[in-house]
């Protein structure tokens, strides 16, 4: 590539980080604090662990802390937004909050998230309850920052074309709901950057193919998966699909060096599994009893009528909460334009049907991406939205929100699909407009409908 090309790419790609900033800025502020789902015990973990010591993980809760949120819930009228009646006198701890009881403790999540986010509160040290929640959500919304910085990055291998590149991410960061999520106090801002920084390194690897250095970082992703949450849990079988691609490239070459690479990978997780179960006991033992409990959870769903809970939960939730559906899921867009984001992402599946039907027909001039990351792609789709339907069945959660660490790889098909559709001559105009209405979304999403719901519906 040129250097005034690439000085120009890197010009573009500050300009998309610098507008997702301002924007997810406006949904952090404009939200009222504790309104994005599950804030209230997210936040307490993180405060909690930024008044310990580094790594020590196993907390209790603080009542006097679940007290100070109470009271500043009170200050910000958070039981109107979610129509109940103001509890008089304020309850003292998270259980006895009405409709909030529901948002169970963080304490036994897997803990990089609040790791991290416990740093912001100790490098800023400060005691106004109110600066700690706005400079965490912060902290969350600078990790969405660098998700959309991998998705352009793992796009830009897969399309031969910057304008591609550029859609995909901006289909990202111009998602109201991502970014809504990018501003609130919530673990699914590291899960969603696990997800796509994974989705860099299974793309890198099958473009560098020869390169076998690069097998190094599975299992840093795997462990950094593990700390994350089982919203991520998607890698590992996504890395046995990758291993099968990758052995099929192999196929005719030095496969003694892939095994030898396969082991060493191997040997890397169980060395990781023995510093994390006997040299950090806390977070070793949090992070193994995550992962036991995972298989339990996904066992428990052929016991439910899965197929009937799916059909009502997805056209009651689904479609509405991966666009946008705010306030615990209560205050959601208008029905037209729910139809016509169903009539927008209808073009991106019309378009693998026909990249499909053209690699079946051997029309290979036709095939707008390699078939490698074509398969990857669509399999890391049908493993995040596999275990959302898992937890959608069991827990009765049916939060599109949960299959955003996969929001990546469905953001480059669905350019794929588009990729299909539109001619090379009118490729500049279309993704000029797509990006164009997506802002326009977003502007709708913010001043028209966010803000008059929570500062004029209710007043």
């Amino acid at each position: 590539m040129k250097k005034t090309n690439l000085l120009t790419e890197r010009k573009i790609v500050l300009l998309l980080l610098l507008t997702s900033f301002v924007l997810g800025a406006q949904y952090l502020f404009y939200t009222p604090p504790w309104q994005a789902a599950d804030e209230i015990t997210h936040y307490e973990y993180i405060d909690i662990l930024s008044r310990a010591k580094i790594f020590q993980i196993k907390q209790e809760s603080d009542y006097k802390l679940q007290r100070e949120i109470i009271r500043s819930m009170d200050q910000f009228n958070a039981w109107k937004y979610v129509f109940e009646e103001r509890p008089s006198p304020p309850p003292k701890r998270f259980w006895s909050l009405p409709v909030y009881e529901g948002s169970g403790t963080k304490l036994n999540r897997p803990p990089f998230y609040y790791i991290l986010g416990s740093f912001v509160l100790k490098i800023f040290k400060t005691d106004i309850l109110l600066l700690k929640h706005y400079l965490t959500r912060l902290f969350s919304l600078f990790l969405s920052l660098f998700t959309i910085l991998f998705v352009f990055l793992a796009a830009k291998i897969v399309f031969d074309d910057p304008y591609y590149s550029f859609t995909a991410a901006c289909l990202v960061a111009f998602l109201p709901q991502f970014m809504i999520m990018s501003g609130a106090i919530n673990s699914d801002s590291m899960a969603n950057l696990i997800g796509a920084a994974s989705l860099y390194v299974f793309l890198l690897s099958l473009k560098h193919w020869k390169n076998y250095y690069l097998l190094l970082l599975f299992p840093l992703l795997i462990i950094f998966g593990l700390l994350t949450g089982r919203k991520t849990f998607f890698i590992i079988p996504t890395l046995i699909i990758f291993g099968i691609i990758y052995l099929f490239k192999h196929w005719k070459t030095d496969k003694f060096r892939t095994l030898l690479f396969s082991l060493v990978g191997i040997s890397a997780l169980l060395i990781a599994y023995v510093i994390l179960r006997y040299i950090l006991a806390d977070l070793g033992t949090r992070v193994i009893t995550h992962t036991t409990e995972l298989f339990g959870f996904c066992g428990q769903v052929f016991q439910k009528n899965f197929w009937a809970d799916f059909k009502g939960y997805s056209q009651q939730f689904l479609f509405r909460s991966f666009w946008y559906y705010s306030g615990w899921m209560a205050f959601r867009l208008p029905n037209t334009i729910y139809t016509i984001l169903a009539i927008f992402s209808l073009l991106g599946i019309i378009g693998w049907v026909k990249y499909i039907g053209c690699k079946l027909l051997k029309r290979a001039k036709n095939i707008s991406v390699n078939l490698d990351f074509f398969l990857l792609l669509a399999s890391i789709c049908f493993l995040a939205f596999a275990g959302f339907l898992c937890r959608m069945v069991v827990s009765m959660d049916p939060m599109a929100r949960y299959v955003f660490p996969a929001l990546p790889a469905l953001a480059i098909l669905f350019v794929v699909g588009l990729k299909e559709l539109i001619p090379s001559k009118f490729k500049k105009a279309t993704l000029t407009s797509l990006i164009s209405l997506l802002v326009i979304l977003n502007i709708y999403t913010i001043f028209h409908h966010l803000i008059n719901t929570f500062y004029f519906h209710f007043w």
